[in-house]
Parts: C-alpha cells; structure tokens; sequence
C-alpha cells in the first residue's frame, strides 16, 4: 500500500436478509417478504465502503475454511480489497448474521461468533507491517477484547491515525473496553447506543442524557480529539476537541439502516487521513526545506494522520462529517449492506455510482 491505505480489523461474516414487517413469537409460522444472503460484517462494509472511495485497503478478520468463507474472500477480491492478512481457519464455519429488516428502514440482528472464528490477537501478527505502512486502522469491537486491545497498540506504537469504531453495541464489550487509551485514538465513531454503554460503564451521568450531547460528554470524559456519534434520522454530533456542534442528517427515504454506520466511519475515515486534504496535512509538519518528492515518500506516509484539533486544515472535520452523512444518506436508499454502499471509484468500465465526497 505504500502508506497510502487503510487497515480494517473487525468481523467478516455471511449476512442472512429476511425482510418482513412482523416479528414471530414463538410457534409463529411467518411468510416473510424476502430472504437473501450476501457477503456481510462490519469488517467487510467497511473495506468495501472504503475500496469503493478508491482507497487501497487490507482486511483483517477471520472466515472458515467453508463455502461461505472462501466466498467472501472472493467478494473482498472483487471489490478491490487486500484480503492476504486475513486468518482462514480450515475446520471452522464461516459465521452467520441474521439480519431482519423491516420495509420501513429499522433492523434487528442476531449473530453469534464461534470461538474457533474469533480474531486472537496471533491473528494480528501478519498485519503488523501492513498496519505500520497504513494512513488509519480502523478497529471495531466485533473481535474479543484482548484482541482489540492488541490492535489499537499496534497501531499507537506505529503512530498510525486510529478509527475506533465500538460497535456492536454490547454491555460486555463496552465494560471490557472502557478504559482504552481514548485520548490517543483519532477519530471514535459510536451510534447513541454505543456512546451511552461507553458513558454508563465509566459512571457518567451524560450516558442517560440528551443524544445531541453525547458528543461532546464522551470527548470530555474520555480525552478523545475527534467523536461523531451518529444518530439515525437527528444526523450527528460532533465533538472536536474543542468544541459539541451537530449536523442534520440529509433528506432521504429510508429503505434500509443496516450499513449506515460503515458507510459513515469509511467515509469519514477517506476524508480525514486517507484523501488528499489528509496530503495536504502531513505535508504541512514537514520542514518548508522539504520537497514534494520528499513529502510523497513512504516514510512520510507513515507518520501520524491524527492532528491536534488546532493543526487540522481548516474545514477537514466538516468536510469528513458531510461526507459521511452522504455516504450513510446513499446508504440508506438502498436495501442490504454490500449492495447499498456508495461506489464513487471501481474497477475500469464500471460507473462510480453514490454520492459526492
């Protein structure tokens, strides 16, 4: 990649789509509207999401040694998706979401990951130079906690622009994580459930207040420079370091819900540390002796992506912000996770199709 991509660890699975306007209970016997399968996971839409923006991107996670799982390495191929870091495991089913989305945009889930496909922190060996030539890592919480734990400190010990990205929104999780180095991650992307879990399990009163401040408690509490909490159909809040501010989410249809948030944290991601305003800014620590050539170099490349608040170009956060609310707003139009992300750059001969960065 030549420092000039994004690492993505999280969860690789297959998306089981049942669509239907009612919940059974049990003993139920329900036709549903429709049911397909693609390839899914937090892991993957965001990969793809961020492949489809034309950004070299590795994928770490784990898949079976199955049908399913050969499957979806060949659909992180197609779309341009470096998928050599990821951990195959030959006795082992690929997992399965369940994901059940009403006509009118709202989702439910059931996922379970076995403990033979679960990433280990070993899993993360291959990845480390990958992660040390990177613009941003992008972690989520799909992974046990020892092994998000191990990936944010591969990629703090490689001053590497981190994304954390805590979702699923689990109790467990949130109570294990709690105490990550927040104050050095660069960007945390959580939804409002994932916000008020982290605020609940450090005690802060904010975790039961209003959403549009969750933005701005959890920057407070946490140190962290950068929070977007995003928020359905009420946009985001936006904590920057120094200040809460909000952005309405954009006009649209909802169709389906399921990969706004990938579609968002990808997008995001691309404008902040891996598009060319991200350039412009490492370029501006360097010397004014140094060169062009000089800034374009991989060793470059690998220095942090993460200003402080006050060494951002001017306008970078909004931009990232807008871009992403017009990833998500795409994203939402459209039905399913893979097939609903936006396509702004693709193979030769195909369109890009989504909306403008």
């Amino acid at each position: 990649m030549s420092g000039t991509g994004v690492v993505v660890v999280g969860g690789f699975c297959l998306d089981c789509i049942v669509t239907t306007d009612t919940l059974p209970a049990w003993g139920d016997d329900l036709r549903v509207d429709a049911v397909r399968t693609r390839p899914g996971g937090k892991g993957l839409n965001q990969a793809v999401a961020l492949a489809r923006r034309g950004v070299p991107v590795r994928a770490v996670g784990v898949v079976g040694g199955d049908t399913t799982g050969r499957e979806l390495l060949a659909a992180l191929r197609a779309e341009g998706v470096d998928p050599t870091m990821m951990a195959v495991r030959p006795a082992a089913a690929t997992p399965v979401c369940v994901v059940l989305a009403h006509p009118d945009g709202r989702t439910a889930f059931l996922c379970r990951w076995a403990e033979a496909v679960e990433l280990t922190p070993g899993d993360l060996a291959p990845a480390r130079e990958a992660i040390r030539s990177a613009r941003a890592v992008i972690v989520t919480f799909d992974p046990p906690p020892a092994t998000v734990r191990a990936a944010i400190d591969h990629a703090l010990a490689a001053g590497t622009a981190l994304v954390v990205h805590p979702a699923p929104p689990e109790r467990s999780a949130a109570a294990a994580l709690v105490d990550l180095p927040w104050d050095r991650v660069s960007a945390v992307t959580p939804n409002e459930q994932e916000a008020r879990l982290l605020l609940a399990a450090a005690g802060d009163p904010a975790a039961t207040g209003p959403g549009a401040e969750l933005a701005a408690a959890f920057g407070r509490r946490f140190a962290t420079p950068l929070v977007c909490v995003t928020r359905a159909e009420h946009g985001v809040a936006v904590w920057d370091g120094t200040r809460g501010w909000a952005r309405p989410a954009h006009p649209t249809t909802v169709v389906d819900t399921t990969a706004a948030s990938d579609a968002f944290t990808a997008a995001l991601t691309h404008v902040l540390f891996a598009g060319d305003a991200a350039d412009t800014d490492a370029r501006s620590t360097d010397t004014d002796a140094a060169d062009t050539d000089a800034a374009d170099t991989d060793a470059d490349a690998t220095q942090p992506r993460a200003p402080a608040s006050a060494t951002r170009p001017p306008g970078l956060v909004e931009a990232a912000v807008e871009a992403g609310l017009a990833a998500a707003t795409w994203t939402v139009r459209h039905r399913g996770a893979l097939d609903a992300l936006p396509r702004l750059a693709g193979p030769p001969g195909r369109a890009p199709a989504g909306p403008l960065p």
